[in-house]
C-alpha cells in the first residue's frame, strides 16, 4: 500500500517550485551553465566554506515566496513548510554542507496529496567581496550577498531564530485533517 502511495504521489507545485529537485548532486568547481558575467565570476571565486555557510545559515530561517524553512544548527534539522488549505505541506529532514561549498536539504515532503523524501543544494562561492549562489544541478548565478549587503540581496531572507514552527504545525495538521489521518 506505502509502495502503492509512494508510485502515485503528487507533491504540490508550491513545493516543488520553492524546493525540490531529485538527486543532491556535488558536481564541484567547473559545472557551470551559461556564460553571464555572473556565472564567469562566480567560477573564478572560490567555495564558500562550511564554517561561512554554518554561520549564515544556522539557527536561521529561509523565508520563500510561499512558505519558509528552519535550520537547527545544534542538530542540523530541518522543517519547512509550504502553502496552504488545500495545498498545504510540510517538510521534516535534514540539512548539511559540502567542502566544495554546497547547501543541502534532504526533507520528506508531505502534502493531502501524497508524500516523498527530496533532495535540493545550493551552490556558494565567494570572491572576498561577494557570495554568489545557484540551485544545484543548474540553476543560474546569482549575488546571493554583496559587501555591503544590499536590500535586495537574498541572505536578507535569513531571518534569526525559528519563524517556521507555527505555520509548520498549521499545515500539518491541515494535511492530517484533509487526508482523513
Amino acid at each position: 500500500m506505502a509502495l502503492k502511495r509512494m508510485k502515485n504521489m503528487a507533491l504540490p507545485t508550491a513545493a516543488l517550485a520553492v524546493l525540490l529537485l531529485t538527486g543532491c548532486q556535488d558536481r564541484g568547481p567547473g559545472a557551470v551553465q551559461g556564460t553571464s558575467e555572473i556565472a564567469r565570476e562566480a567560477m573564478a571565486a572560490e567555495p564558500l566554506s562550511i564554517h561561512s555557510m554554518q554561520r549564515i545559515y544556522g539557527n536561521r530561517t529561509w523565508i520563500w515566496d510561499d512558505g519558509a524553512g528552519f535550520l537547527n544548527a545544534r542538530d542540523r534539522t530541518f522543517v519547512a513548510w509550504t502553502g496552504s488549505g488545500a495545498n498545504a505541506s510540510y517538510a521534516d529532514g535534514n540539512w548539511f554542507m559540502t567542502q566544495t561549498g554546497n547547501l543541502c536539504f534532504r526533507a520528506n515532503w508531505a502534502s493531502v496529496s501524497g508524500d516523498g523524501v527530496a533532495a535540493t543544494c545550493f551552490e556558494h562561492r565567494t570572491d572576498g567581496t561577494r557570495i554568489f549562489q545557484r540551485r544545484q544541478p543548474e540553476g543560474e548565478w546569482y549575488v546571493f550577498a554583496d559587501s555591503p549587503i544590499r536590500p535586495g540581496d537574498e541572505i536578507n531572507k535569513l531571518r534569526p531564530g525559528d519563524a517556521v514552527f507555527s505555520r509548520y504545525e498549521r499545515n500539518k495538521a491541515e494535511v492530517a485533517r484533509r487526508s482523513g489521518g
